[in-house]
């Protein structure tokens, strides 16, 4: 499977998961077989601002590659900004998500709404 310029030798990729698609669990699904797997919804505020909490959930070693980073926000500066500083990290693909139907992401403009 190709998306774009990358190639996955499976099908198998992990959705991000608030809460539990830390780099333990990310490493976990890479040995049961997911080709690629994918962070915790970050937040593009907690990104630029550099929040502690926010910068743990980009941790990543070589072993996970190829992996990528789930960005959220409603402020599209701030998209931006955040997703320069992403591209800066050793991250195969920037996911942007638009469609979290949860009600504590959409009440601030995110996701789906």
């Amino acid at each position: 499977m190709n998306i774009a310029s990358l190639l996955l030798n499976n099908p198998f990729i992990l959705a991000p998961l608030a809460g539990y698609t830390d780099l333990s669990f990310r490493l976990l699904c890479r040995e049961m077989g997911a080709d690629l797997t994918v962070s915790e919804m970050i937040s593009c505020h907690g990104l630029v601002y550099g929040q502690e909490k926010t910068l743990i959930m980009l941790k990543t070693v070589p072993e996970e590659r190829p992996w990528a980073i789930q960005l959220f926000g409603n402020e599209p500066e701030l998209m931006g900004q955040a997703a320069a500083l992403v591209s800066k990290k050793p991250v195969d693909l920037i996911d942007i998500n638009m469609g979290c139907p949860v009600r504590k992401v959409i009440k601030k403009g995110s996701g789906a709404a």
